[in-house]
């Protein structure tokens, strides 16, 4: 389409080239006006020659390049795929190691889930969950026969009681969800919470659920509620994709 119109264009313009120089000439004779004409239209094959041939070159151009864009897709594909089978080879060497060498650690006699303190730094529940994406983690989310053990483990052998740790657990109105496991739920009258370690008697949508790590928390409890916008250490576990 494109190449007919051009065509079309170049018609046009060498018809009025040929109308401007009749009109120059005066009075022409039929012989010199076929030469004209002729002369025209030799000019306007030559153009029409080297259009298709730049057209030919364009299009061969395209295919390359199509071509190229595919396997360019394909490439991203395998690495995609390369990526998470090696994510998840890194994942499974974490569930089988828990190397305490780079600072992760399991609670012993209780499951095989293996976790990671990060008490460098205090954060948001918002950084948390992302420091523990950017770590090929998850936030914690204890199993509630855990929880108890869990907090105490990290009391007495890790954090010498410093600060409290966010885990994967959000006010959703009525209740505390775990975020990954939406199913699992945290009653605000649970045994595991300790309301009197909360900022506000009142539950809202802005608080989120930490483990009470610090030396004074309540004993018999596991868990606190603060608004997920105050600061606390960040607690990660390692999870399949």
């Amino acid at each position: 389409e494109m190449s007919q119109t051009i065509f079309s264009y170049l018609v046009f313009v060498f018809i009025i080239q040929i109308h401007i120089s009749v009109q120059q000439v005066g009075k022409t004779s039929n012989d010199e006006i076929k030469d004209i004409i002729l002369n025209f239209e030799h000019r306007l094959g030559e153009k029409m020659n080297n259009l298709d041939a730049k057209m030919s070159d364009l299009q061969i151009k395209l295919e390359l390049m199509e071509k190229s864009l595919r396997n360019v897709s394909d490439d991203l594909a395998l690495i995609k795929d390369t990526h998470k089978d090696n994510n998840l080879k890194i994942r499974l060497t974490l569930l089988n190691e828990c190397p305490l060498s780079e600072g992760f650690f399991r609670v012993p006699k209780e499951g095989g889930q293996c976790y990671k303190l990060f008490s460098d730094a205090n954060s948001t529940w918002s950084e948390a969950e992302t420091k523990c994406k950017s770590e090929g983690l998850a936030l914690a989310e204890p199993a509630d026969d855990v929880a108890l053990v869990l907090r105490m483990h990290i009391v007495l052998k890790l954090s010498g009681g410093g600060g409290n740790a966010w885990v994967g657990g959000v006010y959703d109105g009525s209740t505390y969800r775990f975020v990954r496991n939406q199913a699992r739920q945290l009653a605000t009258d649970s045994a595991l919470l300790n309301r009197g370690e909360s900022f506000s008697d009142d539950f809202t949508e802005y608080h989120c659920l930490y483990l009470g790590t610090t030396s004074w928390f309540a004993p018999h409890k596991a868990y606190g509620t603060s608004p997920c916008i105050n600061p606390s250490w960040t607690l990660c576990e390692v999870v399949m994709p």
